[in-house]
């Protein structure tokens, strides 16, 4: 029988497969209906569902983005994570790019139900 991840471990997977640039493999970390909101976006339409999160990480992949999360913290309450990391890449242009994260993400029965993340650039 395999054992259901927990949360700290869905989002530690999660932020290993955005550095290895595995975006296809993320939308099976989410549940059917995850609800998924950038709130400091104000572009940003909240993500519901697999499909639109498919397309999410297909634009990112199509925008050639290379992220790795360093100085993670990772703070657990129940089914609850907050990650506390800092991504730093770059764009498909070459530009470098460095973006303070907070994430809250809910995890049930292995998979994410919601994730809040808040992401501000700074200077690279």
């Amino acid at each position: 029988m395999t054992r259901t991840p927990g949360p700290r471990e869905v989002v530690e997977r999660y932020l290993r497969l955005v550095a290895a640039r595995r975006w296809a493999d993320l939308p099976p970390l989410y549940a059917q209906d995850a609800l998924v909101e950038h709130p400091l976006d104000p572009h940003a339409a909240p993500l519901h569902g697999r499909a639109p999160l498919r397309a999410h990480f297909a634009h990112l992949e199509a925008l050639g983005l290379q992220m790795t999360a360093t100085n993670a913290v990772f703070h657990e309450a129940g089914d609850t994570v907050v990650a506390e990391f800092t991504y730093h890449g770059v764009t498909g242009d070459g530009d470098p790019i460095a973006r303070r994260c907070v994430h809250v993400t809910t995890v049930r029965g292995g998979l994410i139900v919601t994730s809040r993340d808040y992401q501000a650039s700074i200077a690279p």
